[in-house]
């Protein structure tokens, strides 16, 4: 599972549609060389399935954890000219769904919570 998210380095448990996951930010750059860098993924607390996933967001350090917000929208925000990103994650007939709302490419944060 690792290796398939492209080393995750911070997530935050959420609930989206309803159910408990953690929120992973997979870093931009990874040195594991069967890895796919820049992934974002929505893994189960349950049983740690992979909910869902996407690479609509790359940064090469993400610190700041996402933060779900009401609607079932996650926010992503990084330095490292990653800039801020809003996502809504929702499951639409029981398939996970990953839509881009906006991204704001010249402001984001390094370090606290965006919000």
């Amino acid at each position: 599972m690792r290796a398939s998210l492209g080393l995750p380095l911070r997530g935050l448990a959420e609930t989206l549609d309803g159910v408990e996951q953690l929120v992973m930010l997979g870093s931009a750059k990874t040195l594991a060389p069967d890895s796919e860098p820049g992934k974002i993924a929505g893994i189960s607390l349950k049983d740690g399935a992979i909910l869902w996933s996407t690479d609509m967001w790359r940064c090469y350090m993400p610190i700041a954890p996402a933060q779900a917000l009401p609607g079932d929208r996650v926010l992503i925000s990084g330095a490292y000219n990653a800039g801020t990103l809003m996502l809504q994650v929702k499951r639409d007939h029981g398939e996970w769904t990953v839509k881009k709302l906006w991204h704001q490419p010249d402001y984001g944060t390094q370090i606290p919570l965006p919000i």
